[in-house]
């Protein structure tokens, strides 16, 4: 069984991406608000985190103001390599142009071809 079973595909995120051009789809240097944690959130309709290398769930609780990381997975190294570069490369605010740009080179970087499927 693939350790990365489960977590949605290269393309959907692409398209994503490609859907929201100009929009701001998130920030670097952060988990809960990194464009892929977005994303991540939209399709599992959860709120979502992801690190340097694994993703999970956020549980939030209101009355305490407070929250907690549940991981689920080890990211696939695509999700890895975007989310550092949008870490290591992106200003303020991430447009879908700017992290579609940084997807497209993290994933060449390690010969990702899914991605031009």
């Amino acid at each position: 069984m693939d350790e990365h079973d489960g977590f949605p595909d290269v393309c959907s995120f692409r398209d994503w991406l490609s859907y929201h051009g100009t929009d701001v789809v998130g920030v670097p240097d952060g988990g809960r608000t990194c464009p892929l944690a977005c994303w991540l959130s939209e399709v599992e309709e959860v709120p979502c985190m992801v690190g340097v290398v694994t993703y999970g769930y956020v549980h939030e609780y209101e009355q305490y103001g407070t929250w907690a990381y549940v991981p689920v997975g080890r990211l696939p190294e695509w999700a890895i390599q975007f989310v550092h570069a949008v870490d290591c490369h992106a200003a303020d605010k991430v447009t879908g142009e700017v992290a579609l740009t940084l997807l497209y080179a993290a994933c060449d970087q390690i010969g990702e071809v899914a991605l031009y499927g």
